[in-house]
């Protein structure tokens, strides 16, 4: 398999010049198992010499020069390739012009070159063919060949020694006689081209100098003869509005209505697309080697010639809407996916937040603990990335929906469709950070009141724990004083109980008058002490009492001195 080296020919590219770029080819490219690709990327011109020769070279059918116009730069790749005049016009795609003298102005002598996707006009009435390709197995497709007037002998606008496909040749000279598509060398084949002399003039269509050609799908009008003078015509469902010479050819005329039903046939302002009148639409033989028309427009019942009718505007904008709806389909099912199993988790995760938030409201407000605290927080901030999610989630199914539908309007109305996708682009990105922003701003004020919640919470908590400390050290602090009290009172009527007893068993140890007084007297000191350790030990204790108490004793001790006086 022979490897393709590619060149890029004009301003910015590898080389300036069609000839500099042919000039580098290798001699042998079957040697070199190569096919020498040159890429025209904008319109080039000369003056009245030749443009480019290619010649010389060693090629074979896989390993051969080629030359066509860089991907997008093509007028089969303009934006409204299916509502622009089709005629020769730089404003649409690359075109090779000059106005070469007595010579052409590209010249290929090579054998096996090809030649598509480009346009070649020319300007001098003294200038031989625009494009002539006379070595054998030449190969041209989708490309638009002009002259704008050569009417002397030997002026045709096209010559072929091989084949070509879906090509308009035209030729806008006000009279002439030598053909527009010249076969010199060899036998050729055109399929689905359409040839006209737009100014009606012309005699002959073809010069093939006693060759054989074949005509499969060709138009020819504005010409007198269809034809070639010399040699053999083989023609299969082939058009043309010739008067004589037009054995095997369907007749018709050359108009913009019924008959050949082109859109313009005025020189300088023609268009040559059929209109739905055409007798051309849907009257070709439907060739296997034809899939496209001339503009890149799938072909179905085959029209004869280049252009292949279809709904200008309805067609290429369904056409191109399905390019992007396509893509964007993918993208907004992906993103549906993405989004379906975010609610799906959104959704699995919000009943457990739920619960969890239930439960954490009363286990926050207990004092004794702070892990709900923590759930409380955990569950906040899970709320607030779960609010994130869908608004990104939300954000992002926009954003797919925007870019569909900015693309589905901008693309009919819009020259260029590689910037009105950009564009298309640029807004529905605008249109999704705006929506991230947004999303982004509600998620920061969700965690901002999520963390003054907790922080209120903290708060609630160390007070109601400080609260608590207090209230345990109130209760031990009554506790103690009504323990102490306790045991205050405990004494003072255990030292009483205790003495009193000793009393009584002094009673009883006495018989007499004298023991009597003397038992009052000991049961009066004990008494005495008694109260006197209680008053000492008890603060309750009213002073009138105390004052009863201690006068009592007093008395109690005096009766005792006088007892044993009398005694």
């Amino acid at each position: 398999m022979p490897s393709i080296v590619t060149k890029t020919i004009g301003t910015g590219g590898d080389y300036t010049t069609l000839q500099s770029w042919e000039d580098a080819a290798p001699a042998n490219l079957v040697t070199a198992d190569q096919v020498w690709r040159g890429e025209v990327l904008n319109s080039l011109s000369g003056s009245t010499s030749i443009l480019l020769t290619i010649s010389g070279g060693t090629t074979d059918a896989t390993r051969y020069k080629e030359l066509t116009a860089t991907a997008g730069a093509s007028f089969v790749d303009n934006a409204n390739v299916r509502t622009n005049a089709l005629r020769a016009n730089s404003a649409n795609g690359v075109l090779i012009s000059g106005s070469p003298s007595y010579t052409h102005l590209v010249y290929v002598t090579e054998q096996n070159v090809h030649i598509s996707r480009l346009q070649f006009h020319t300007t001098n009435s003294d200038s031989y063919r625009a494009l002539a390709v006379t070595g054998s197995g030449g190969f041209v497709e989708q490309c638009i060949i002009e002259t704008s007037s050569n009417s002397n002998s030997n002026r045709q606008t096209f010559e072929i020694n091989g084949e070509a496909h879906n090509c308009l040749i035209v030729n806008r000279a006000a009279s002439g006689s030598n053909g527009i598509v010249r076969f010199d060398n060899s036998n050729g084949t055109l399929r689905n081209c359409t040839i006209v002399a737009v100014n009606g003039t012309l005699t002959e269509a073809f010069n093939n100098n006693y060759r054989t050609i074949t005509l499969i799908n060709v138009a020819v009008f504005g010409t007198t003869k269809a034809n070639a003078p010399n040699g053999t015509t083989n023609k299969t469902n082939c058009y043309t509005s010739a008067g004589s010479n037009n054995t095997g050819w369907s007749t018709t005329t050359y108009d913009t209505s019924t008959g050949s039903g082109f859109e313009n046939i005025s020189s300088g302002t023609h268009d040559l697309r059929i209109k739905s009148t055409s007798v051309l639409k849907d009257a070709g033989n439907n060739d296997s080697n034809i899939t496209v028309d001339i503009s890149g427009f799938t072909r179905s019942t085959h029209d004869v010639g280049a252009w292949e009718y279809g709904s200008s505007v309805v067609t290429t904008t369904v056409a191109v809407r399905g390019l992007v709806r396509t893509a964007d389909t993918v993208a907004a099912t992906k993103t549906a996916s993405v989004a379906a199993r975010d609610r799906a988790r959104s959704a699995d995760a919000v009943a457990p937040r739920k619960d969890s938030s239930a439960a954490a409201r009363p286990r926050a407000r207990s004092v004794d603990t702070v892990q709900p605290i923590k759930a409380s927080a955990t569950a906040g901030c899970t709320r607030a990335r779960g609010a994130d999610t869908i608004a990104k989630t939300a954000a992002s199914t926009l954003a797919a929906r925007m870019r569909t539908r900015t693309a589905s309007v901008a693309v009919p109305l819009q020259p260029n469709m590689a910037t009105t996708a950009v564009a298309a682009r640029g807004r529905a990105r605008t249109t999704s950070t705006a929506t991230k922003t947004t999303a982004a701003a509600v998620a920061a004020r969700t965690k901002a009141r999520e963390s003054s919640a907790v922080s209120k919470l903290r708060a609630v908590t160390v007070a109601a724990r400080a609260r608590t400390r207090a209230s345990v050290a109130a209760t031990a602090i009554r506790t103690t004083a009504i323990a102490a009290r306790g045991r205050t009172r405990s004494t003072a009527a255990y030292l009483a109980i205790r003495h009193a007893a000793a009393a009584a068993r002094a009673r009883a140890r006495s018989s007499d008058s004298a023991g009597k007084r003397g038992a009052y007297a000991i049961a009066a000191r004990a008494r005495m002490r008694a109260e006197s350790f209680a008053y000492n030990y008890d603060a309750s204790i009213p002073p009138v009492i105390r004052d009863t108490v201690m006068h009592q004793g007093r008395a109690a001790v005096v009766a005792s001195r006088r007892f044993r006086v009398e005694k």
